[in-house]
């Protein structure tokens, strides 16, 4: 059983534990969200505000997969939301972590980020949403020698997973999907 599977089940059990993972993650030094599977935004910490540069709307059919106002790939070349890491993790039921992004403010400022979206399944092994945490750069690497030390210095794996059960208990994606409609 996968540790998400086995720490969602402890989780869900006990009491007053969304309340203390909401305080964990407004503490998280990231951008941190959570999708349900139609891609609506179900929660999103005080990072995720920052690195939007705006607030979300949570479970707006019109905000899909992220609360950016535009993205780019790293190329600069456009990026339709409906395309974005949170939308393919979803999409495609796939892990997609450590990918990188620029994210646009509605103020035309950009930051380039490294993306770690990864879907959530029911018991029953369904899609039921996903979650992503973004890594800020700072500032954008141009040369190979600089990404190295970037990744080498990201978060490890599994500081990722246990914050992705987090989110994924925050934003009730274990919860029946009743609760999403």
């Amino acid at each position: 059983m996968p540790f998400s599977a086995i720490a969602a089940r402890r989780a869900t059990a006990l009491p007053g534990l969304r309340s203390a993972w909401r305080a964990i993650l407004d503490a998280v030094p990231a951008a941190a969200y959570a999708c349900n599977s139609n891609g609506w935004i179900t929660y999103s910490n005080a990072q995720a505000f920052t690195v939007w540069g705006r607030t979300a709307k949570l479970r707006d059919p019109r905000a899909r997969y992220c609360g950016s106002h535009r993205l780019f790939n790293n190329d600069g070349t456009p990026l339709p939301h409906e395309r974005c890491w949170m939308a393919r993790a979803l999409l495609e039921d796939r892990s997609y972590n450590g990918c990188r992004i620029v994210i646009e403010r509605l103020d035309g400022s950009r930051i380039h980020a490294l993306a770690y979206a990864n879907p959530v399944h029911s018991r029953a092994g369904q899609v039921i949403g996903a979650v992503n945490l973004i890594a800020e750069l700072s500032p954008p690497e141009k040369s190979l020698r600089d990404q190295r030390a970037v990744r080498s210095a990201s978060p490890r794996a599994d500081t990722f997973a246990i914050i992705e059960v987090a989110l994924a208990v925050l934003s009730g994606l274990y919860w029946p999907a009743s609760a999403f409609d």
